[in-house]
C-alpha cells in the first residue's frame, strides 16, 4: 500500500510539473496582477503602457499612428502643418482631418470605401492614437457636428470655448473646472441620465456643456470622454480648418488623463429616481 502511495504521488507532482511548464507565465503588470493572489490596478494602461509593447504582443487596441499623418487623405495640408509646427513642439499635441461620416462611414450608410478603417475617417481615438473605430472613439464628426462618440453607457462633455488659444490651455484653466472635475457616473443607469442631461445640454458659468457642438473654425473645445474599463481623458482642440467637402483639420491637446473609471459594485436594494434634478 505504501509502494502504491508513494508511486501515486510521485506521478501527481510530475504531472503539476509537466503543466506548469507548459502554461505561459502570469503577465507582470501593468498588464497583470500587482502579486499573485492580488487584485487588479485599478488604473488602465497608458498610452505609454501601450506603445512600450511590441506590436505582435499587444492584446488590444489598433496600431497607434503618428501624431500627424503626411500620407492619405487623412494626412493635414502642408500648410496646416507648417502654420502648428510650434504647437506641436508642445508634449502630447497632434493634428488630425477627419471626414464627414454621413459621406464616408461606408458600413451603416453604404458609401464607397475610400479609408478602409472602420468609420471611413469620420472618428478619432486620442487614448489609441487613431481614426480606427473599431475599439471604440472619443470623437466624431458628422452633419458638420463635432459629437463625443459614445456607446452607452460611456459617454462624454463638450464645451465651445470660442477663440481661445489652445497652446496656453491647460487643465487647471477656469473654463476647465466643471468639465474636468466632474465625476463619471458610478452605474450603467447614472451614466443614462447623463447622456440625457447633456444632450440637452448643461450651462455652467455661460458655457453651454453638450455631447455634440457645431463646428466652428478658429473655436477651441474641451473634450471630456469617459470610457468605463478603458479610459477617461481630457482634451483640448481647435478646429484649425474646414474644406469644402466639409472635412476639418484639429489641432489637439491631452490635458490630463484620469484613472480608467470602473462601475461601483453596489446593489440598491431601494433605488430611488435614477435621474434626479441637479
Amino acid at each position: 500500500m505504501s509502494i502504491l502511495l508513494f508511486t501515486a504521488s510521485a506521478m501527481l507532482v510530475m504531472l503539476c510539473a509537466s503543466l506548469s511548464a507548459g502554461q505561459s507565465p502570469m503577465p507582470a503588470p501593468p498588464f497583470g496582477p500587482t502579486h499573485i493572489g492580488g487584485e487588479e490596478r485599478p488604473d488602465a494602461p497608458t498610452k505609454d503602457d501601450i506603445r512600450r509593447i511590441p506590436h505582435p504582443q499587444r492584446q488590444f487596441g489598433p496600431v497607434h499612428e503618428k501624431r500627424v499623418l503626411t500620407k492619405g487623405v487623412l494626412a493635414p495640408s502642408a500648410q496646416d502643418v507648417a502654420a502648428n509646427t510650434a504647437f506641436l513642439q508642445q508634449k502630447d499635441t497632434g493634428l488630425i482631418k477627419l471626414l464627414p461620416r454621413e459621406k464616408v462611414d461606408w458600413q451603416p450608410h453604404q458609401k464607397p470605401k475610400h479609408v478602409s478603417l472602420r468609420g471611413g475617417g469620420a472618428y478619432y481615438s486620442f487614448f489609441y492614437l487613431s481614426h480606427d473605430n473599431i475599439y471604440g472613439a472619443d470623437i466624431v464628426l458628422d452633419h458638420n457636428s463635432l459629437a463625443v462618440d459614445f456607446k452607452e453607457p460611456d459617454y462624454g462633455i463638450l464645451t465651445e470655448l470660442r477663440d481661445f488659444p489652445l497652446e496656453s490651455l491647460s487643465a487647471d484653466d477656469a473654463r476647465a473646472a466643471f468639465i474636468g472635475t466632474h465625476k463619471p457616473a458610478p452605474s450603467a443607469a447614472a451614466a443614462r441620465c447623463e447622456i440625457t442631461q447633456f444632450r440637452e445640454g448643461i450651462v455652467v458659468n455661460g458655457l453651454a456643456h453638450k455631447l455634440s457642438l457645431p463646428v466652428k473654425v478658429n473655436s477651441t473645445y474641451l473634450l471630456r470622454s469617459i470610457n468605463y474599463g478603458r479610459s477617461d481623458l481630457l482634451v483640448g482642440f481647435r478646429v484649425t480648418r474646414q474644406d469644402s467637402d466639409g472635412s476639418v483639420t484639429i489641432a489637439w491637446k491631452l490635458l490630463k488623463q484620469f484613472w480608467r473609471p470602473m462601475f461601483e459594485r453596489v446593489i440598491y436594494v431601494n433605488p430611488t429616481d435614477p435621474c434626479p434634478i441637479k
